[in-house]
């Protein structure tokens, strides 16, 4: 399960985030998704649809914008 976590985790960041895929966020995400982000994204969690929202607000801000993954840890259902 945890390398299995971790390709999804990493797909997330180079295939959504960095290339801006957003019909794959929908494949990668859960649809009941909770992201807790920094209190400048609004108050409380966004769903699934508004971190797609803020994501695509990144890439207009910066296209250039390009993450890459150098080390993954994973705790139960959780990766960093």
């Amino acid at each position: 399960m945890s390398e299995q976590a971790k390709a999804i985790a990493r797909r997330f960041r180079e295939e959504v985030v960095t290339n801006g895929d957003m019909a794959l966020a929908d494949e990668l995400l859960s649809p009941d998704l909770r992201y807790y982000g920094p209190p400048s994204l609004g108050p409380g969690p966004l769903d699934r649809e508004g971190l797609k929202h803020v994501l695509m607000a990144y890439k207009q801000a910066f296209p250039d914008l390009h993450e890459t993954v150098d080390d993954q840890l994973v705790d139960g259902d959780r990766v960093v």
